[in-house]
């Protein structure tokens, strides 16, 4: 976005909202980063020396190539030919370019300083965005969807705990912590399963591959709970909301921003990156099964819509006033 575009409508008296979904512009996402420092220039330039270029972009994104990639049966083809344990790709840092990313960054940040009201969709977003920013007007509103499951009639299994996996296999996403976490538990007890959905593998006696689903509540039917087991910071995460409404626990780690939810329920967040944390809490599930509670008509999109507007409203009537 032009930078010009927000100045105009500052002039005319337009008050301009902005809502965020994930942290474009202020980190990199392709490989896992830190929160705790501003990245450096060099840090930006090694974690993106990887991505795609701008042309490969535009060639996977044409039709045909959409169209081609929609085949089922190359689906199928690549997911058998890609390995279920991703191996981290390591950067040549001696024929790194480094670039001013810290420019683009600042690019973005006065743009963001501009905006009248800006609408974080966790905790995790807040901390991320005003590491940088400092926003005239924000409040955290939680994001949602049309299509969340219906709540299931739940009896819990008191033997073995079916656990679901749906991450998918890029590194940041924890799949291989997991497997190890479970490797542990399973040399202490034989009560826990894991399911991976949408990887294939080989399975085991305390792991399952499925293929991936396009029912999540019939893909659900038989699991106990969910495990997010991100390694880097997530702005929100709806399948955690997607696991609450059906009425299952979800086991997460304190970087994902849908751990909101949970906040009630410390039982299920645990330390990302830490196995025996995660393990605990896993043996907590056990033999402590509550489900959270979620009110459906607080996430219903006609009331996320509502409170758009009503935001977009108070913006408009105190440009009117010109308090903001």
């Amino acid at each position: 976005m032009h930078q010009e575009f927000i100045r105009a409508a500052g002039r005319l008296g337009i008050p301009t909202v902005f809502t965020t979904h994930d942290f474009f512009g202020l980190y990199p996402m392709n490989a896992v980063y830190p929160m705790e420092h501003n990245l450096t220039d060099y840090e930006c330039s090694i974690i993106n020396s990887n991505a795609p270029t701008m042309q490969y972009l535009k060639v996977m994104q044409s039709p045909l190539v959409r169209y081609v990639k929609s085949s089922k049966f190359l689906r199928y083809s690549l997911n058998k030919l890609k390995c279920f344990k991703v191996n981290k790709r390591k950067a040549n840092t001696q024929s790194i370019d480094v670039k001013p990313y810290h420019v683009f960054r600042q690019y973005i940040v006065n743009i963001l300083d501009q905006i009248d009201y800006i609408l974080y969709n966790s905790t995790v977003s807040k901390d991320a965005y005003e590491r940088y920013c400092h926003p005239r007007n924000s409040k955290i509103l939680h994001v949602t969807h049309s299509k969340l499951p219906q709540r299931r009639e739940f009896i819990h299994n008191s033997g073995k705990l079916n656990i679901a996996y749906l991450g998918g296999t890029r590194p940041y996403k924890g799949l291989d912590f997991l497997l190890q976490t479970f490797n542990q538990l399973s040399k202490i007890t034989d009560r826990y399963h894991l399911n991976i959905f949408g990887v294939n593998g080989d399975n085991t006696e305390s792991v399952t591959y499925h293929a991936k689903f396009n029912d999540f509540e019939v893909a659900m039917k038989n699991m106990d709970a969910i495990v997010v087991p991100s390694l880097t910071y997530e702005s929100f995460g709806f399948v955690v909301l997607e696991a609450l409404f059906y009425g299952m626990p979800a086991i997460v780690s304190d970087v994902v921003g849908a751990k909101d939810l949970l906040a009630e329920h410390h039982e299920y967040i645990f330390k990302a990156g830490d196995a025996c944390d995660l393990i605990y809490k896993l043996k907590s599930l056990m033999y402590q099964y509550n489900l959270v509670a979620i009110n459906p008509a607080e996430f219903a999109m006609d009331k996320h819509c509502q409170d758009m507007n009503h935001v977009y409203q108070i913006c408009i009537d105190r440009k009117k006033n010109n308090e903001i």
